[in-house]
């Protein structure tokens, strides 16, 4: 007994070269998807680098601002050293009237948490991510000694109150003195090594430049017209305080 395979129409050669045809067109359907996919995942990274590279210019724009204050930070703490070095026996000292503090600025890493949780961070290159990385750990440790030297000075500005000083309280506020140098100092180090890695990767601070930092104002301003300043600069521009009040607060 003899099978018969039934015969194509047009033959077998016809037939696998019709075959060839269907799966070639599928080969190419398959890699133009890929290439679809390739192209949309380079723009989606391209468009995710675009985006951090905006949030760190805000964010280091924001921190070289606090870096401008820096030599306030240190002469206002070498007053406060002067006052608590001139008291007298009886503990009375010469009150300033104002303290102030250093600028608190807050840091921004939303593109750069959004970026990662969905991934369009890992098509960017290795070593993109790996400064970046750095880039933003040291970004939330800055933000963490901000608040930390925020919480010192605002018990360095309780002088401001004080007439006398007891044994005491002249040990706690060299204690407090001391924090604070070492806090300006962490931001410091801080501060540059966050300079250098953006600086690679050719990203920098704007020009913006602030109104006068509290702390950079004489410790004989008036606590009433200090507090007003500072209520000024977070409810209108600072030019126009200035032209109102006709204040005359050094620049620094």
């Amino acid at each position: 007994m003899h099978i018969h395979l039934p015969k194509p129409l047009h033959g077998w050669r016809e037939l696998i070269g019709e075959v060839g045809i269907i799966v070639i067109g599928v080969l190419i359907a398959l890699g133009a998807e890929q290439v679809v996919e390739a192209v949309h995942n380079h723009d989606d990274a391209d468009d995710a680098r675009a985006e951090i590279d905006a949030e760190v210019v805000t964010d280091i724009t924001r921190i070289n601002q606090r870096a401008l204050a820096d030599g306030c930070v240190e002469s206002r703490l070498m007053e406060i050293d002067r006052i608590v070095d001139g008291a007298g026996d009886d503990g009375r000292i010469k009150r300033p009237s104002w303290i102030g503090r250093p600028p608190l600025y807050g840091i921004e890493s939303a593109r750069w948490d959004a970026a990662s949780q969905s991934g369009r961070v890992s098509r960017l290159p290795s070593d993109w991510q790996g400064e970046f990385g750095f880039l933003y750990t040291a970004l939330r440790r800055f933000s963490y000694v901000s608040d930390a030297e925020q919480q010192v000075w605002s018990r360095l500005e309780a002088l401001a109150g004080v007439e006398r000083l007891t044994p005491d309280g002249k040990l706690a506020i060299r204690a407090d003195i001391a924090q604070a140098r070492y806090l300006n100092f962490q931001v410091r180090q801080i501060s540059n090594a966050i300079f250098m890695t953006s600086e690679r990767r050719g990203l920098h601070p704007t020009s913006r430049r602030d109104p006068p930092f509290a702390i950079c104002w004489p410790m004989s301003t008036p606590a009433a017209q200090g507090q007003k300043m500072v209520a000024a600069r977070s409810t209108r521009p600072w030019l126009e305080y200035i032209r109102t009040h006709n204040s005359k607060v050094p620049w620094h």
